[in-house]
């Protein structure tokens, strides 16, 4: 108990912090489809491999360690 729900749905906006942008941008190249992504039975967008999700958003962005 006390883990933060961010960190255990693994949903936008945890993939957001991860990769240093807002989550609307997560939702945008998830909804065009590049980065991929699961609904759950809510309508959430899951993330499977959030730590790949946000390196795929940097690169999007051009922000991507070297």
């Amino acid at each position: 108990m006390g883990q933060n729900v961010y960190t255990t749905r693994k949903t936008a906006s945890y993939v957001a912090i991860l990769a240093g942008c807002s989550p609307k941008t997560v939702r945008k190249f998830a909804d065009l489809g590049k980065i991929d992504c699961r609904r759950n039975h809510c309508g959430w967008r899951i993330f499977s491999e959030p730590e790949k999700a946000a390196l795929q958003v940097q690169k999007l962005l051009g922000s991507a360690p070297s």
